[in-house]
């Protein structure tokens, strides 16, 4: 006996798709409005970095930790009339910018104030612990002849902003690569954020400034000249 039309549909029809639950929907809501303010942060710090750049009519810039990214492609719509040489440990797939040298920022293949201006954006969080920190914070000072520029995130903001997450910071590291590698389906490596006070050590005498949110310190940008100018 063939089955009635309706028991034909209800067997033969797609599985009607849920939706998000309310836990998941608040968490895409509250990942867009993070990424909407991290944005708003980033466009404002390029142009703070496109004005001292023009000001001080720097043509050639060194991007220490470059993967060319969002950064270069922001300057370059705003400006478009620089040169950048980007240095990484990775090459990048492309590199419209300028040209590209692989190498690390711990000991650069350049000679001392070889550049305008040196740029280090989100970079030193990355290198290691204490120590690389430092090696890189002296290299950025011998190969600039001008002025430099160091941005990285601050240590104690709730919001760690290579997770998207409140507090991640203070986990160790292997658990924090764990949780980073559940997430977004890859290893970040150790990531050791600075407070103020442990960038005032790396930079004793360079001007410190600091981008806040709701009276919170979240990101700090070092400004610099060469030891001696």
């Amino acid at each position: 006996m063939a089955p009635s039309s309706g028991s034909a549909k209800h067997e033969n029809s797609p599985q009607r798709r849920q939706g998000p639950t309310g836990f998941q929907a608040g968490a895409q809501k509250v990942f867009v409005s993070l990424n909407r303010l991290v944005a708003g942060f980033r466009q404002r710090r390029v142009e703070r970095i496109l004005e001292m750049l023009q000001s001080q009519g720097v043509e050639v810039v060194l991007d220490v930790g470059s993967a060319g990214g969002w950064f270069w492609k922001t300057i370059f719509e705003q400006s478009g009339s620089l040169y950048v040489i980007g240095l990484d440990v990775k090459t990048p797939d492309s590199f419209p910018y300028g040209s590209f040298v692989r190498g690390s920022g711990l000991r650069m293949p350049f000679k001392d104030g070889s550049f305008d201006c040196v740029i280090c954006n989100s970079v030193i969080e990355h290198v290691g612990g204490f120590d690389a920190q430092q090696a890189l914070a002296d290299e950025i000072r011998r190969v600039a002849r001008n002025f430099y520029i160091l941005q990285v995130p601050a240590k104690h903001f709730p919001v760690e902003p290579h997770f998207l997450l409140p507090f991640v910071q203070y986990l160790p590291q292997k658990v924090k690569r764990s949780i980073h590698r559940s997430l977004y389906g890859f290893d970040p490596g150790d990531i050791h954020l600075l407070s103020k006070k442990s960038l005032r050590k790396l930079f004793p005498e360079e001007q410190i400034e600091t981008e806040k949110f709701l009276l919170l310190s979240k990101s700090y940008v070092v400004v610099g000249l060469p030891s001696g100018d």
